[in-house]
């Protein structure tokens, strides 16, 4: 298998696994440090609250108000009800709508969630260069996600001119910021000599950081290459 087609099995096996993750990925870790004289603070923190006990109906209650306020942060957990149908009826259009609102704000989880609806073509028309787009602008505020989305897109051409070494890049940077899945994906890199030289020293050490981490993929990639060693 060429490096060309060995690339782009490494980022597309990578990033499904990424995109899966996408309904639950939001949670409240994008909330980020939020302060009192915010706009919609209190309805924010109330409706975080309801919504990491599933009480979705009570959050929702909340977020809508903080966000028609402008808060972004209430923007984006809005517009992940709508994605997943949390507290309200699905509605794709619905959660791009809050999605861009934040997006525009320059709210890195804005950034990314719109960016997956351009992907995915949900709740806007399909387009890979207007995913591009907003995930660079999310992954240059180290938003991990966006920085996976950024080396799938490199890795296989979607959206922007493939280029492995900029897949590698991008995943790097995921991984130096301590997610399993970039390091798991850079792992792979090394041991291929996709978008970087060939190197099972660094595979060892990337795989095991990943493992360490409970990734049961790169153990088992782990396992492998140590036995052929």
């Amino acid at each position: 298998m060429s490096n060309t087609k060995k690339g782009r099995n490494i980022i597309l096996s990578v990033v499904a696994v990424l995109l899966a993750g996408a309904g639950t990925a939001v949670s409240v870790r994008f909330a980020g440090r939020r302060t009192p004289d915010e706009p919609g603070y209190a309805d924010l923190q109330a409706g975080k609250a309801d919504f990491r006990v599933k009480n979705y109906d009570s959050a929702v209650a909340h977020f809508r108000p903080a966000a028609e306020q402008g808060n972004a942060t209430a923007q984006v957990l809005l517009g992940f009800c709508y994605r997943e149908g949390n507290g309200v009826e699905q509605d794709d259009a619905e959660a791009e709508k809050w999605f861009r609102m934040a997006a525009k704000q320059g709210f890195g989880a804005g950034q990314l969630y719109l960016g997956h609806c351009c992907h995915e073509g949900r709740g806007v028309e399909k387009d890979d260069a207007d995913a591009v787009k907003w995930y660079r602008l999310a992954a240059e505020q180290d938003v991990v996600d966006a920085q996976l989305m950024l080396a799938w897109a490199y890795g296989t051409g979607n959206g922007v001119e493939r280029d492995d070494e900029a897949a590698f890049e991008w995943a790097l940077k995921a991984a130096e910021r301590g997610d399993d899945l970039a390091q798991h994906l850079v792992a792979r890199f090394y041991q291929e000599g996709v978008g970087v030289d060939q190197s099972d020293r660094e595979a060892v050490k990337w795989y095991r950081m990943a493992e360490e981490q409970g990734n049961a993929k790169a153990k088992a990639a782990l396992e492998e290459l140590e036995k052929g060693e």
